[in-house]
């Protein structure tokens, strides 16, 4: 018995585990930070400008990044010393100061698609809170849940005071308080769409009185983000057919990209199995149901086959007459894959030099004998036919070659 590798194809991959959130981990810049603040660096996230009150920095966000050198470095900098928890980058939004009352930096920016009314997403983030000293008794900064991420229709593009924005979190952290730490710890929730949300914005969105900063640090407290990620519940159907006698192995985390970067899934089939891996040997109807934070549900239906053939019948003659007759002037395969799904279909013809004479994706096109205008002559050509099937939810690459007599 044959045994096969249960692998989805990549374009649905693709398709169904979109981010919402462009450059998540701020990898992406458009040039190496020089100094705090440049969280423009990192597109196309933004902070809510703040002048006049700072026109100095606009109240800009701070872009941490191992190209600098200095003190917007990574690991070590200015403010700790700190490890990405992806890549080498992260952003950093100083949340509580010790120079102005109530000041904030926030982190925005707009969402690749708008947010549909009624639908469920599941927001995540990283966070770490380090401060200026590294030697100082550990204080919480700011008790979680006065910090996260909100929803809206609208920019926030100017704070001009840089104080805390009169708007409160959509999903919020509901850790304890918030403290120094070398781990990074997730802030994530559902949030139903009310429609049209285009912006997310990150910050404390809480008050000084959520505040219980070390007043020996004369930065205030950052917290350093990473890993943003918001995508959709997915609702997913879909039939296939397998090959008998082939035993397919099933891995459901290659469902989704986000089943993978996100740990706590959980996994439950309509026959009751709880496993993330499957073996199927028969015809199924089965519903496989994957969950997180018991809030967030994708669904899949999986219509599962089984035929005696997962293969085309190609037929090639070995002889044709590009003489115009109107018979046997054209050379072409005889395809039969009997309603298998065929793609990336290619049908070549080659002179004894190993020259292409003849090239064509269409599977009714064939060749005339021949190239560039001009008939070539009675001799023996190689042909070569590649194509791919699909077989349950993989593509098998398939090869033929052969020749061919031209005989005018």
């Amino acid at each position: 018995m044959k045994i096969a590798l249960f692998v989805l194809l990549l374009g649905f991959i693709k398709a169904n585990g979109q981010n919402l959130i462009s450059n998540p981990s701020f990898e992406n810049l458009i040039s190496c930070p020089d100094d705090f603040f440049q969280i423009y660096k990192a597109r196309p996230w933004f902070s809510p400008d703040c002048a006049p009150f700072r026109p100095d920095t606009h109240g800009f966000a701070v872009l941490f990044n191992s190209c600098n050198t200095s003190y917007a470095s990574v690991p070590t900098n200015s403010v700790c010393t700190q490890t990405a928890r992806t890549g080498v980058s992260y952003a950093g939004l100083e949340v509580v100061s010790a120079y102005y009352g109530g000041y904030r930096q926030y982190l925005e920016q707009k969402l690749n698609s708008p947010l549909e009314a009624g639908k469920k997403y599941f927001f995540t983030m990283y966070i770490n809170l380090c401060n200026q000293y590294k030697n100082v008794p550990i204080y919480p900064c700011f008790i979680s849940d006065s910090t996260g991420v909100s929803f809206s229709s609208n920019i926030i593009d100017k704070n001009p005071e840089c104080r805390t924005l009169p708007i409160k979190p959509d999903i919020h952290g509901s850790l304890p308080p918030i403290v120094q730490s070398e781990q990074w710890h997730s802030i994530e929730g559902c949030y139903i769409a009310k429609g049209n949300e285009e912006f997310l914005i990150i910050g404390n969105f809480g008050g000084d009185e959520f505040s219980n900063c070390s007043g020996s640090d004369s930065l205030g407290y950052f917290l350093f983000i990473d890993d943003v990620s918001l995508f959709p519940e997915i609702k997913k159907t879909f039939d296939t057919t397998l090959c008998a006698n082939e035993t397919w192995k099933f891995d459901a985390t290659i469902l989704r990209d986000e089943y993978k970067t996100i740990t706590g899934w959980s996994y439950k089939w309509s026959d009751g199995d709880t496993s993330s891996t499957r073996t199927f040997t028969k015809k199924e109807r089965l519903q496989l149901t994957i969950s997180r934070k018991g809030c967030f549900n994708d669904v899949y239906n999986l219509n599962l086959e089984y035929k005696k053939s997962c293969d085309c019948a190609i037929s090639v003659p070995n002889a044709f007459s590009p003489n115009k007759d109107g018979k046997n002037d054209l050379f072409k395969p005889s395809i039969d894959c009997q309603n298998i799904e065929i793609s990336n279909y290619r049908f070549s013809v080659f002179n004894r030099w190993g020259q292409r004479v003849f090239i064509t994706t269409n599977r009714t096109a064939g060749w005339n004998g021949g190239y560039q205008g001009n008939i070539l002559s009675n001799e023996i050509y190689a042909w070569h036919i590649e194509y791919d099937i699909l077989k349950g939810f993989a593509r098998e690459h398939k090869s033929l070659t052969g020749t061919v007599l031209s005989v005018q």
